[in-house]
């Protein structure tokens, strides 16, 4: 961190590895790039015919998406400070890491809301996401109705691959200038991994 003409340059320490752009899997790169923000706006990513989840139910908690047998879960509660350790530039005042982890969804700051749980559920089975592959995501957005129209408008979603085989949970969380997108992929039944960027 450096603090030069009364700017605050900050180091994204959060690291390349869960980026899109270090997706090797040409698949999975063509899939995911079709919905993300990262290929599709960058023309990254390619073109694949997905099947979209519909909402079946959401709240300020939850948000519940389906398709046929398959139900997937996403739930957010409140952060509660003293729950956590929090790291400060003491110079500063700046929040700068989370349970000794750097963090994503409001950059500098204690975060409002947490994400509680994923998991997906087929056939008597249930997939959860690993806690650590969440645990580091603050400020989630589910779903909500606009003023206008009521539309609704969700920024969590899922899709299935054309042959069935990938599932993918798709969140677009943050507050600006901190939004960021996440992508957890469930192959074959089981969870493989996630991907993480900033989303502008």
């Amino acid at each position: 961190m450096y603090a030069q003409d009364d700017c605050l340059v900050i180091a994204d320490m959060k690291g390349m590895q869960d980026s899109f752009f270090y997706l090797q899997d040409s698949v999975l790169r063509r899939e995911i790039g079709s919905f993300n923000f990262i290929g599709s706006f960058l023309g990254k990513g390619g073109k694949a015919e997905l099947l979209r989840f519909e909402v079946s139910e959401f709240s300020r908690d939850r948000i519940i998406l389906t398709h046929d047998t398959i139900s997937v879960f996403i739930g957010s509660t409140t952060f509660f400070p003293r729950m956590h350790q929090l790291e400060f530039n003491k110079e500063w005042n700046f929040l700068y890491r989370i349970d000794q982890k750097p963090y994503w969804g409001i950059e500098g700051r204690v975060p409002h809301r947490r994400i509680a749980g994923v998991f997906l559920s087929f056939d008597n089975t249930n997939v959860s996401i690993p806690y650590r592959d969440y645990r580091d995501l603050f400020e989630p957005n589910l779903c909500r109705r606009t003023s206008l129209f009521g539309r609704l408008v969700c920024r969590s979603e899922a899709f299935m691959s054309e042959d069935g085989r990938r599932i993918y949970i798709y969140m677009r969380n943050g507050t600006i200038p901190s939004l960021y997108e996440v992508t957890w992929i469930i192959e074959d039944g089981e969870y493989i991994g996630r991907v993480v960027d900033f989303a502008y």
